[in-house]
């Protein structure tokens, strides 16, 4: 197992004496600091990802085991990365791992190279007054819902394994003052890197230009191939050019993020990934009813600044400060103006293309003028409706589209009633009632192939989510020690879009239960 750092090979590090690398670190200017795993002699495995680790050489998770236990080096030299970012809004200067540490990269079957981290390794010199720990809860969370996003099809970091560390990590969950011990639990997680927007920000901050020129240089050498040979030199030009790619990449996340009701719920800088892959999955949450100010995140509570329908506003803002880092070093400003306006359009077209495809209007221009209304009227009159998201547009394929509106519609009634959280008035019937004959009308105006486009439309809504329900039901049963649901579940979610018959439950709207129990409606960053 050939571990390399090109990371560390290439770019600058701020050097610790061993002797105090696991203490909090003054500010760094560098792009990585060294870290060091802390032993845990009684670690143990929980889940491995077997088909992901074979495509790295991966049979077993018992080399990461050893690894996180302290037993097996294999010359392994880990690092902790440096970066800043906005949070909530606000700069918050230097964050860094604090509790992630790069083991280095490993070449998949096709020779494409991805950095691996364990999350709650230990303490970095970035753990600040943190103790570089995860507990089993959020750990569970995480490896389980970047799965469930990648078969999905939104870009995501992706889960290797998940380890008990065989000891407890104290955390005062909501932040009330009352702090309760934890199981512990390490995550391997891997993506092609995880630099973020805030790896730029900092060095821009500090007016270190040495450092965000080789940065970026790193980042056209080894992650932009597709945009720039390898000598491409660092000029406002290949900026641009790189700026708009991050930015198509984020429009392409964030608008997945929203056609399947994903609330990321920590917006930051510091968590944007520069390769549009969704990362750091921490207080994150799926729509049950379709509710634009749902937000997750208690810490959130009060402005709901990263609500669900604030998303896209928020990843044009995070882009902005990107581009407000990168502006040093570009005279023409128009070249990162022209990025932000790409994000806003592709982002627009992505979403009325969506809309089109859950509603099964695939075959109609996305230029057509009564598409919009179609779209939009839909999202409305299902917040209104407290319409489960994800079962609404599931069971739209269960119509008999080819009948008559008049004789459709009382179907579609009971679609209604069976997925909203509160029965509709007979006022906001009438409502659906004019919708849904426009819609109707505008899906037979251009003859649909009638059996593909059931299969069309079970293609592209999912039956299953990892609903914070199911969350909140497996991690129970795994800190009582029963890790059977916990694999069942992750298998159902492996296959979002089958009808899987078995496992009827997990494709159920979410238990009244959910709703208000704390945990489960809403978490807090402490994890």
């Amino acid at each position: 197992m050939d571990f390399f750092a090109r990371y560390k090979d290439e770019l600058t590090a701020f050097e610790i004496a061993p002797a105090v690398l696991h203490q909090p670190c003054a500010d760094v200017n560098g792009h990585y600091t060294s870290a060091q795993i802390t032993k845990r002699p009684a670690c143990y495995g929980i889940v491995f990802n077997q088909a992901f680790g074979e495509a790295f050489g991966f049979e077993n998770a018992d080399i990461l085991l050893e690894i996180c236990r302290g037993e097996e080096s294999l010359g392994i030299d880990p690092y902790a990365h440096n970066y800043g970012g906005h949070q909530f809004g606000q700069w918050a200067g230097q964050l860094g791992d604090g509790r992630a540490i790069e083991l280095g990269e490993l070449l998949d079957q096709e020779h494409r190279a991805y950095a691996f981290q364990l999350k709650g390794a230990g303490r970095t010199p970035f753990s600040r007054q943190g103790d570089g720990r995860a507990v089993l809860r959020s750990s569970i969370r995480e490896y389980v819902c970047a799965e469930a996003m990648h078969h999905l099809g939104v870009p995501t970091s992706r889960s290797l394994a998940l380890f008990g560390t065989g000891d407890h990590v104290v955390r005062d969950m909501f932040y009330d003052g009352r702090p309760e011990k934890e199981l512990g639990a390490i995550v391997c997680r891997v993506a092609p890197s995880f630099i973020r927007f805030g790896h730029f920000e900092i060095h821009a901050r500090r007016g270190r230009m040495d450092l965000l020129k080789n940065l970026l240089g790193f980042c056209f050498r080894h992650h932009s191939k597709h945009l720039f040979e390898d000598t491409q030199p660092v000029d406002e030009q290949a900026i641009g050019i790189w700026f708009r790619d991050v930015a198509e990449k984020t429009a392409v996340l964030i608008a997945d993020w929203m056609r399947f009701g994903f609330v990321h719920g920590v917006m930051n800088t510091d968590n944007m990934s520069i390769h549009g892959l969704t990362i750091d999955y921490g207080p994150y949450g799926w729509l049950s009813d379709m509710n634009p100010d749902f937000t997750p995140n208690t810490t959130d509570r009060q402005h709901r600044r990263y609500r669900y329908a604030a998303q896209p506003a928020i990843g044009l803002w995070n882009l902005t400060r990107l581009a407000e880092a990168l502006s040093p070093l570009v005279e023409n400003m128009q070249l990162l103006k022209d990025g932000l306006a790409f994000y806003q359009n592709h982002f627009n077209a992505l979403t009325i293309k969506h809309m089109a495809d859950k509603l099964g209007l695939s075959h109609i221009s996305p230029q057509h003028e009564m598409l919009f209304s179609i779209a939009d009227g839909v999202m409305s009159l299902m917040a209104r409706s407290k319409a489960d998201f994800t079962c609404f547009f599931r069971g739209l394929s269960s119509l008999e589209i080819e009948r008559p509106t008049a004789e459709l519609f009382p179907g579609f009634v009971h679609h209604i009633r069976e997925t909203a959280y509160e029965q509709p008035s007979q006022a906001l019937l009438s409502e659906w009632y004019d919708w849904f004959c426009n819609y109707h009308g505008l899906m037979m105006q251009a003859q649909p192939d009638i059996p593909n486009w059931y299969m069309q439309l079970n293609a592209i809504n999912p039956k299953y989510i990892f609903r914070n329900a199911w969350a909140h039901e497996v991690i129970k049963q795994s800190e009582s020690g029963d890790d059977e649901e916990l694999h069942e579940l992750i298998n159902v979610l492996k296959k979002p879009y089958d009808e899987q018959p078995e496992w009827l439950y997990y494709a159920q709207k979410s238990p009244k239960w959910s709703f208000e129990m704390p945990g489960v409606a809403s978490l807090s960053c402490s994890s």
